[in-house]
């Protein structure tokens, strides 16, 4: 046995807040209170990672995180990640041009929950499906500008992309022919 007197006194802080597993899915009130653009582990890539904290009332202080994909040699998931920003940006009203910009606002976030295969050594954890504004009586803000293509000043190009093939001109119903998808 140990004694403890005169190491700590209990009743001078608070129990550690615990955050232990992931919290269920559902629509919760988040301030953002970190975004950093990272290069992806293979180096080939970038995201930004973004920390959430929860507001409450239920789930108050809980922190989740996103990973929002903006460069990937998938174009895919480059697509998708450019959503989910102009998502991020028409929810919390700014046209964001730096991930410090992030950082203090406030929206709801729709909260997943991530499986992990059967042997991973990880508990399920939780992801951001989507981004919405707060709900309020005011009209809500003018949409942000869409996100560029690329950035501005890119530090150097990671891939290029392939060309879309074109596809061949059909007529159109004002010719009379009706195109393919067109009922009749």
């Amino acid at each position: 046995m140990g004694n403890l007197t005169g190491y700590y006194n209990p009743q001078a802080l608070p129990p550690k807040e615990s955050n232990a597993g992931a919290i269920p899915r559902g629509i919760y009130v988040a301030k953002a209170e970190d975004a950093k653009l990272q290069n992806t582990n293979k180096g080939n890539g970038a995201y930004v990672w973004i920390q959430w904290r929860i507001q409450g009332p239920s789930y108050a202080n809980a922190v989740v995180f996103d990973r929002i994909n903006i460069a990937n040699e998938s174009i895919k998931a480059q697509e998708i990640g450019r959503q989910t920003m102009s998502q991020l940006q028409a929810a919390i009203g700014i046209y964001i041009e730096d991930t410090s910009q992030i950082i203090g606002k406030t929206c709801q976030i729709k909260v997943g929950i991530e499986k992990q295969d059967a042997n991973s050594e990880y508990e399920p954890g939780n992801n951001v499906r989507d981004y919405m504004p707060l709900a309020s009586s005011s009209p809500a803000p003018a949409a942000p500008a869409p996100l560029q293509a690329a950035p501005v000043n890119p530090p150097a190009p990671m891939y290029q992309a392939a060309a879309a093939p074109s596809m061949p001109q059909q007529a159109t119903a004002s010719t009379g022919t009706r195109k393919s998808w067109q009922r009749g």
